[in-house]
């Protein structure tokens, strides 16, 4: 699947010396099947889906064109996996994900309230 996201330049090129991570960024090379997922990715934004949801929050901590190669590289990578395996798209998977998602952000919360409430 890296080849793949790579072929479709949606995967960072990460520039490493002496063991040592220098430089890390999605290059300018702008395939017609990676401009098709980037263009999927950008419509997420308003959709009310776990992917949708991925993306506002991708957009909010790293910004908008970050959160668009993001999903797309996500969107590429379930489209790969679904003619590899030669399965149909399963929404559940996205679901159990957003509600451990939930239960996570519910636990730090409950943390930070009682963190504040000790203070």
């Amino acid at each position: 699947e890296h080849h793949f996201t790579s072929w479709l330049g949606l995967a960072p090129n990460t520039k490493i010396s002496g063991g040592k991570e220098i430089s890390s960024r999605i290059g300018k090379k702008k395939h017609y099947a990676g401009q098709a997922f980037r263009i999927a990715a950008n419509s997420l934004h308003s959709s009310k889906s776990p992917l949708g949801d991925h993306f506002r929050r991708l957009k909010a901590r790293a910004g908008a064109g970050k959160a668009v190669v993001a999903t797309a590289r996500k969107l590429s990578i379930i489209y790969y996996k679904m003619i590899i395996n030669q399965q149909s798209f399963n929404p559940n998977a996205l679901l159990e994900f957003q509600q451990k998602y939930k239960q996570k952000k519910i636990n730090q919360l409950r943390m930070k309230l009682a963190k504040l409430e000790a203070a």
